[in-house]
C-alpha cells in the first residue's frame, strides 16, 4: 500500500471564497465544497463545532473544526459603541500594526489614527491603553 505524505494548511480569515473553497478540496474536505460555497474565510472560523457536526455530520464535523483551528489565530471581540453587539476581530498576527489594520477595516479608518485603545472591565470601570504595550503584553499569553 502506498503512504500518502500530508500536511495539513490553515484558512486564515482574510481568505476570500475561492481560496476558502480551494483550501477545503487541498485538506480533504472536497465533499464539503459546495455546501460552502459562498463562504470566505471569516465565515467558516465563525462557525461552531456544533454548527459543523450538524452540517457535516459528528466526524468530519468534528475533523473540520480541527483542521480550522490548528493555528493560533488570536481571536479579539470588540464592541465599537457602548451597549451594541461585540464583533470578532482575527488577528493572524500579534503585532500593533495588525491589530491596528484589523481596526481600521472595520471602522473605515486610517490605521494611524489609533493610538489607544480603552478597555473595559464588566464592572464598569475603563482602562486606557497603548495599542503597542497591548499587543505586546498579549503575545505573553500565547
Amino acid at each position: 500500500m502506498e503512504q500518502v505524505s500530508y500536511q495539513l494548511q490553515s484558512l486564515g480569515p482574510l481568505a476570500n471564497v475561492d481560496e476558502t473553497r480551494q483550501w477545503l478540496t487541498n485538506n480533504r474536505f472536497a465533499p464539503y465544497v459546495s455546501l460552502f460555497a459562498n463562504y470566505g474565510g471569516t465565515d467558516l472560523l465563525r462557525l461552531s463545532r456544533k454548527d459543523l457536526m450538524d452540517l457535516c455530520g459528528p466526524a468530519d464535523g468534528i475533523r473540520l473544526y480541527n483542521a480550522l483551528h490548528i493555528r493560533s489565530v488570536k481571536r479579539i471581540y470588540i464592541s465599537f459603541e457602548e451597549g451594541t453587539a461585540y464583533n470578532a476581530i482575527f488577528l493572524e498576527e500579534l503585532t500593533a500594526a495588525h491589530f491596528k489594520d484589523c481596526i481600521a477595516r472595520r471602522l473605515s479608518i486610517a490605521p494611524s489614527v489609533i493610538t489607544a485603545i480603552q478597555l473595559q472591565h464588566t464592572y464598569g470601570y475603563g482602562i486606557l491603553v497603548n495599542v503597542d504595550d497591548l499587543v505586546s503584553k498579549a503575545s505573553i499569553y500565547q
